[in-house]
């Protein structure tokens, strides 16, 4: 049987990332920062993946890789749906799925990692003092440990618990999967674009955190700059080489992008999303690398313009 917390799990899917890849299932792997090419035909069985990243250690103290067994069930059925969509869908599947592989890659992403680890420390910096005030807590620790609950008494069962969420991950792996329900709900009240570049000699790129969230008046880019998903007015993904999708809280009707600048500024802003890394079909490298290399001529701003 193999063992969860070794095993390479996906931070964007392999089926996700087909939609880029050659023949051979390859991409083409650049540094967003620099536009180094760092892989000219990487397979998309390796790319974009760490070991065990969404497995926890359950209370028998055994690596449980649930989660990932459940985004798998989620992602199957919505690449079915996804790799269908061109600019005339008007299908709720396809266009629930768009919001499904959108929730799920927002929290399966090593910023929404950090973004949590960050909102635990403070917790455990700050909660004692408010919890030593609880009538309940009071009562409870009274009762159990048989002494009254002080600030300090209360730390230390934070920094314990603290401690142990961090060690074992359930925390995170609880948190992705609450918050991928939620936005899942939340991202369903908007109304989906969709973005075509069938007609260019080159396509879309995706990036390790493939779902862009952005307030484009500030500059602010997903949960790496702390920004939540209500306080975003762009959110977009690439979806496939062709297509990319675009999330409004108004009807914006479907295009075909008819310019590689407008195609240009799309994956610019792809490349400030990522992580790390982004990946394209290998024959697009030159096009990705080139707007890496000039990514101020892109401003975020622009692209809702």
């Amino acid at each position: 049987m193999r063992d969860p917390s070794t095993e390479m799990q996906h931070l964007v899917s392999r089926g996700y990332q087909q939609n880029f890849a050659n023949a051979e299932k390859r991409v083409a792997v650049i540094d967003a920062r620099s536009g180094r090419l760092v892989a000219s035909d990487r397979p998309i069985k390796s790319n974009f993946a760490a070991p065990g990243f969404i497995t926890h250690l359950d209370a028998t103290g055994e690596a449980n890789g649930w989660l990932e067994r459940e985004f798998g069930k989620v992602e199957k059925r919505a690449l079915d749906q996804i790799r269908r969509i061109t600019i005339g869908s008007r299908r709720p599947l396809e266009l629930s799925a768009v919001v499904a592989l959108m929730a799920l890659h927002l929290v399966r992403s090593r910023a929404y990692a950090e973004f949590h680890d960050e909102i635990l420390e403070q917790t455990r910096r700050e909660e004692a003092s408010i919890l030593v005030g609880d009538p309940r807590l009071q009562t409870m620790h009274l009762k159990q440990l048989g002494m009254p609950a002080t600030e300090e008494s209360i730390q230390q069962l934070i920094d314990r618990w603290a401690a142990d969420s961090v060690r074992t991950k359930s925390g995170l792996v609880e948190s992705m999967s609450r918050q991928y329900n939620a936005l899942a709900v939340k991202l369903s009240a908007f109304r989906v674009q969709v973005i075509s570049a069938r007609k260019l000699g080159s396509g879309f790129a995706i990036g390790d955190n493939p779902v862009v969230h952005a307030d484009t008046t500030t500059g602010r880019i997903g949960f790496r700059d702390r920004l939540a998903i209500g306080d975003s007015n762009l959110i977009m993904a690439p979806l496939t080489r062709w297509t990319a999708a675009a999330l409004s809280a108004r009807h914006v009707p479907s295009v075909e992008v008819r310019t590689k600048k407008v195609l240009q500024r799309i994956n610019a802003a792809t490349i400030r999303g990522a992580d790390a890394e982004v990946a394209c079909h290998p024959d697009d490298a030159r096009e990705v690398r080139r707007v890496c290399e000039h990514i101020a001529d892109f401003p975020i701003e622009r692209l809702l313009s």
